[in-house]
């Protein structure tokens, strides 16, 4: 599950010994990140920063229909296994934003932890950041594998029907059509001696048709997706 977003400072704010675990990489031999240690008070509270393990993986260049996918995995360095808990990934790009995803565990037993991350229109991993407990002395965290794939569906849209309120007063008769959705719904309304009225009720409104005489009223919108509460009513004054 994706969380707000949070820098990385936030992610190292933690007080206690920092230890240095190595220091990261790149290709061209420039230094991508410090693997840091911090503890607080015991090895339970711990922050570490992403030293550059499959940088190959870091930038995905995907199209603006696409997502990119990163996979990164928190290995454990020793006997003490990891507590998914609480396990926090933090990951920065070179856009300046930033993205939080809780970590799990695949399977029993005490393994690692893993972190799956999706970004519209792919990225570049530039820093990243996990806090966790347990995992020993030398715990290391990497991107696994990445890739650009299809964005997800957009679940549709739901839409409210139509409230149609008939009212016969002092002679009149009219109806009252309100709509509770946030588009401009077009209604027509049809009745005796060939009457036939077509408007539009806005957003969060309501819109009347009046000076209507006794009969039946037939109404239908112009939408696919909104309907209306009553297709027909009745007009006795």
């Amino acid at each position: 599950m994706e969380k707000p977003n949070r820098t990385r400072r936030d992610m190292l704010a933690l007080t206690g010994t920092v230890t240095l675990a190595g220091i990261g990489l790149g290709s061209a031999g420039n230094v991508l990140a410090q693997e840091t240690e911090t503890v607080t008070g015991s090895e339970q509270e711990r922050t570490l920063e992403w030293a550059g393990q499959g940088e190959e993986n870091a930038e995905q260049d995907c199209d603006a229909t696409e997502q990119g996918f990163w996979h990164w995995i928190l290995t454990p360095g020793g006997s003490t296994p990891l507590v998914e808990a609480g396990a926090e990934l933090t990951v920065e790009f070179a856009d300046g934003t930033t993205k939080t995803v809780d970590g799990s565990r695949r399977g029993q037993g005490s393994g690692a932890l893993h972190f799956e991350m999706t970004k519209d229109g792919g990225g570049t991993v530039t820093a990243a950041a996990v806090t966790f407990s347990g995992g020993g002395n030398n715990p290391v965290l990497t991107i696994s594998d990445a890739r650009c794939e299809q964005k997800p569906e957009e679940p549709p849209e739901e839409f409210e029907d139509l409230m149609v309120t008939p009212e016969c007063v002092h002679g009149n008769g009219s109806i009252t059509v309100s709509n509770s959705n946030d588009v401009t719904v077009s209604v027509t309304v049809s009745g005796p001696n060939g009457y036939e009225q077509e408007k539009g009720v806005p957003p969060g409104d309501a819109i009347e048709f009046g000076g209507l005489e006794n009969g039946t009223y037939d109404l239908e919108t112009a939408s696919d997706d909104i309907g209306l509460d009553h297709s027909s009513v009745e007009i006795d004054y």
